[in-house]
């Protein structure tokens, strides 16, 4: 087997990013299937290693073998790692208590909310250990590495990929105290960072500054709402994301001129690098995009050391495999998953002769009379469309599952901006370097100015390229869940087809065969790309068809009622009810993930909460219009959004066929939404009879509600409680189809849950 880590980490990935999508039923039969595997495999490759001695079916034999032995070990991972979080939540959910623990990471400021992750001491004087989040109303005084104590309540919430266990605030009436950590290591390092950050500070104080502190450590607490959902749009959030291209970066504009002006052997070279790696991920808070790059960039020093050449593929597969051992809910991460899969699109992309074709390119360039610098930037151009393309390529299915959105100009936006974006990373962090060293820190102000001028232009690109008519579309339809069968279809195709041409060349020469081999590989490779774009070309279009006529529906997950329609380029907001601190949050990444701005906005009523949610809303997405049913002047809307109040029984002819009708009275609050032969309710409020509610309410089709409740107009097919999780089974039993947090979408008479 020529790549066993490869083998063994790419499917304990894999299998820990898809199990806890699975019933846990499901997972033990797997666990089962797996088990029944390895020992048939090895059973069988013993028996037949008597009779011969081939060595391609002993390697095939040892692969099927490792892969099933893998996804056991990724059962047992998902376990343990689903244990090591249930323990705590089980023993101090819903409690308040006394709190010493370490303050390990201070998160941007979200929606109102700041957020701090840390790690349990004590808690009411008895030791313990785990991580847990903090959510404040205002800023946390204190730094990474302090030592916090508080009485905190504790609710169930739970976050794999950073190892968070449970959500706290502060009780209420109580006060936090912080103070520094006791000298150590981790403090040191804690305490190196802030000052780094905190010269960027002193020298940007302003959304450019934040910029910088982004690309150098990945700080991006400053930043706007703007500005990071202009990033994403274009594809851009890996820039201010710490990974393997902020260490490559440093390495080659930093690093090798060292190395060349001092002429260090290259023992000594890989000395340096790897200790500069381990600094450099202590200093990033050892986040698992970069864990994931500074292991490879070791394994490749290390066989520099020892005079062995590591192979990329091995690398990244042990990479992941290490992370997941420590970390098993790091696989289900959004930074490891996109670090991995761009990965291992960069690696695809590359080839053993890239460096001659490039030069052989560069010479043909020059053989034309044109600049060596020309030539420099076309090759430049071209290898950064050609990584980008295959990156974007590999994390499509990744980030269309997670925004929900397709963007068109990812490939230009990353060319444009990674000049600049190369240029702010040197600058800003030699600025915060040299600023703690007396003598050099006259050289931090013009590097400040460099810094700055390069974050402002990529924010005010960004900006602009992000209102470009559609720069991103829509991705939520079947169309992509068809394409990506599709590709999964040609990667096989393909993969077969190399395995086919194998067999036909065996008799040539070990370089024809290479060079055959070669040129077959990089057609099919072409051809395949060509059919995968032509097919996300199909889905894309369907998908914007059926977009324009069908209508959506999505239960925003804030603990109270709030669902989000869409239909064409329009969206209409029903209710923002929700706890104070996950409400807002929630109600904004729906819109986002809807991608229509054409906002109208109905409340059940006008209350503290919602009259805050909504404030924050109408922020990021302004409204054309706010109904009410009753204006309170004690909480007021935002001067620029005048609510028009909504008469008893109004009906609003909101889109092209889609009609909604308001009803309220002191029993109960609900809306009537009547859309492509389908009847969707709404309700804010319980009743206690269904009786009191008009006729063609109690005929709909679909109900959106605050709970189960345990009786049910005859015509409901689906119900979707924002606490359906909890009363499923009850709704089961009254006929009813139940989703918890789902979206449905009526199209053509009939409801499509998803």
């Amino acid at each position: 087997m020529k790549r066993p880590l490869a083998v063994v980490g790419f499917t304990v990935f894999f299998m820990l990013m898809l199990l806890p999508e699975l019933a846990s039923w499901v997972v033990f039969v797997v666990l089962e299937i797996a088990l029944a595997a390895a020992v048939s495999i090895m059973f069988i490759a013993q028996k037949n290693s008597k009779k011969c001695g081939r060595q391609s079916a002993s390697t095939t034999y040892a692969t099927f073998a490792a892969t099933s032995l893998a996804v056991v070990a990724a059962c047992v991972l998902s376990w343990a790692g689903q244990v090591e979080l249930d323990a705590p939540a089980e023993q101090y959910v819903d409690k308040t208590v006394e709190v010493m623990a370490q303050i390990q990471e201070i998160s941007a400021p979200r929606y109102g909310r700041y957020y701090a992750i840390c790690k349990a001491k004590t808690i009411d004087g008895k030791a313990t250990s785990f991580r847990f989040r903090i959510a404040l109303r205002s800023p946390l005084i204190g730094a990474e590495g302090d030592t916090l104590s508080a009485r905190l309540t504790f609710f169930a919430y739970q976050n794999p990929a950073k190892r968070v266990c449970l959500g706290s605030y502060p009780s209420y009436g109580s006060e936090i105290f912080t103070e520094p950590g006791a000298p150590g290591l981790s403090t040191w390092i804690y305490g190196m960072r802030g000052k780094l950050l905190g010269a960027m500070d002193e020298y940007l104080p302003n959304e450019y500054g934040a910029m910088a502190r982004g690309l150098m450590l990945g700080e991006i607490s400053g930043l706007s709402a703007q500005t990071n959902t202009a990033f994403r749009t274009l594809g851009l959030s890996h820039l201010i994301a710490v990974s393997g291209q902020h260490l490559a970066i440093w390495c080659v504009a930093i690093l090798a001129p060292l190395f060349a002006l001092l002429r260090a052997k290259k023992r000594t070279q890989a000395s340096i690098i790897s200790l500069f790696v381990l600094l450099f991920m202590a200093l990033t808070g050892f986040t698992d995009s970069i864990v994931r790059s500074g292991l490879m960039l070791l394994l490749t020093q290390a066989g520099t050391l020892f005079n062995r050449r590591a192979d990329a593929l091995n690398s990244l597969g042990f990479a992941v495999l290490l992370i997941c051992v420590f970390s098993p809910g790091a696989a289900q991460g959004l930074g490891l998953q996109l670090s991995f899969m761009a990965t291992l699109g960069l690696l695809m992309a590359s080839s053993k002769k890239r460096e001659t074709d490039i030069t052989t390119n560069t010479g043909s360039l020059e053989n034309k009379r044109l600049p060596r610098t020309f030539s420099k930037v076309f090759v430049f151009i071209r290898e950064t469309a050609k990584c980008t393309l295959f990156a974007t390529l590999f994390t499509l299915p990744i980030t269309l599952h997670v925004t929900g959105r397709l963007g068109l100009l990812s490939v230009p936006a990353n060319i444009i901006f990674a000049v600049p974006a190369g240029i702010s990373m040197i600058t800003s962090g030699l600025c915060a370097i040299f600023s703690l060293i007396p003598g050099l820190n006259l050289l931090s102000a013009p590097l400040a100015v460099i810094c700055g001028l390069c974050c402002k232009f990529m924010i005010g690109a960004a900006k602009a390229l992000a209102r470009v008519p559609f720069v991103s579309l829509p991705a939520r339809g079947n169309g992509m869940a068809i394409w990506i069968s599709g590709v999964l279809m040609i990667c096989g195709l393909v993969v077969l087809l190399i395995y086919l041409h194998e067999g036909k060349i065996k008799a040539l020469s070990v370089r024809d065969k290479r060079k055959k081999a070669g040129i077959f590989t990089r057609q099919l490779l072409n051809t395949a790309t060509l059919l995968c774009a032509a097919l996300l070309m199909s889905a894309q279009a369907a998908d914007l068809g059926a977009l324009r006529s069908g209508t959506s529906f999505t239960m925003a997950d804030t603990g109270g009622v709030c669902v989000v329609i869409t239909r064409g380029s329009q969206t209409m907001l029903i209710g923002a009810d929700g706890d104070d601190f996950n409400a807002t949050g929630a109600i904004l990444d729906t819109l986002e993930k809807s991608g229509n701005h054409e906002l109208d906005v109905i409340l059940s009523g006008s209350s503290k909460i919602e009259s805050e949610n909504l404030a924050a809303v109408l922020a990021d997405f302004p409204a054309r219009h706010v109904y009410i049913q009753d204006v309170d002047p004690g909480y007021p809307l935002p001067p620029s959004h005048a609510a028009t109040e909504l008469a008893y029984g109004q009906r609003l002819e909101w889109a092209p066929g889609v009609s909604i009708d308001y009803y309220h009275t002191t029993k109960t609050n609900a809306v009537l939404i009547t859309t492509e032969g389908v009847r969707v309710l709404v309700l804010f409020v319980l009743p206690a009879e269904w009786s009191f509610l008009p006729p063609d309410f109690l005929r709909a089709d679909v109900l959106f509600c605050p709970g189960a409740p345990y009786t049910l107009p005859g015509g409901i097919q689906v119900a979707l409680p924002a606490n359906g999780e909890v009363n499923a089974e009850r709704l089961a039993q009254l006929g009813v189809t139940a989703v918890s947090g789902g979206s449905l979408r009526a199209e053509g008479g009939k409801i499509n849950v998803y």
